[in-house]
């Protein structure tokens, strides 16, 4: 089995090379299933619980039987795509767990464990390597997931708090731009790029940033930049 599952900007699949980008519109709470699964990180979770977090407001007759039902579908589904790759989704105790199994990869678990190293405040160089994954690997947003987008951009400052130390301004420029195609609005991230251009005597280019981020700020979200970002 050689199978990647990718949440991060929209949900599709790659089984041996080939791209499945309809598995949502197949079945939207089978999708929300393997989500929500994935995201417990291998937790069981109960019946009772996935029925209240997936019903969205429907009621069943038969609550149980419709999350069975569900399950029984989304594993089936999943089979379509590689022999066996229902078995992610497992059963114990009255509940259900996500299991990756060998030849699976899930780009989200990837992430949220790169970001457990990083909170272990791991030496210079070791983080350096652990935020260039992490950079290569976010790629989109998780929908809903917000806590997800300010790990990454925690993480991401702390990075670059780090090079300003070393001064490796030329760096910083480099992450910050590839940062920012996630969240172009990111104040911090505009900061940190304008500071670095101008350590590098780029002032031009430190002032062009600045006057494209206050008309992005005035166009798009109708404020005045911060005092911080003005001086």
């Amino acid at each position: 089995m050689n199978v990647r599952i990718e949440l991060m900007g929209y949900f599709h699949i790659i089984a041996d090379g080939r791209l499945y980008d309809n598995v949502a519109s197949k079945s939207r709470r089978g999708t929300r299933l393997i989500r929500y699964l994935i995201l417990q990180r291998g937790r069981n979770v109960s019946s009772q619980r996935l029925i209240r977090e997936l019903s969205s407001g429907t009621r069943y007759d038969n609550p149980e039987n419709a999350m069975k039902t569900l399950v029984s579908r989304t594993r089936a589904l999943l089979n379509e795509i590689s022999s066996g790759l229902g078995g992610c989704i497992a059963s114990a105790n009255g509940g259900y767990f996500w299991q990756s199994l060998p030849g699976v990869e899930v780009d989200v678990l990837e992430i949220m464990d790169i970001l457990d190293q990083l909170h272990a405040d791991p030496p210079f160089e070791v983080r350096a390597a652990l935020t260039e994954q992490l950079l290569d690997k976010y790629l989109g947003e998780l929908e809903d997931e917000y806590w997800l987008h300010r790990e990454y951009l925690e993480a991401i400052y702390a990075y670059v708090v780090q090079l300003k130390t070393n001064e490796a301004y030329n760096k910083i420029i480099d992450v910050c731009k590839r940062a920012l195609t996630i969240d172009e609005a990111d104040e911090q991230l505009h900061i940190f790029l304008m500071e670095a251009l101008t350590s590098l005597n780029r002032s031009n280019e430190a002032l062009s940033e600045y006057r494209h981020v206050a008309r992005q700020s005035q166009q798009y979200f109708g404020t005045e930049l911060s005092d911080d970002m003005k001086a």
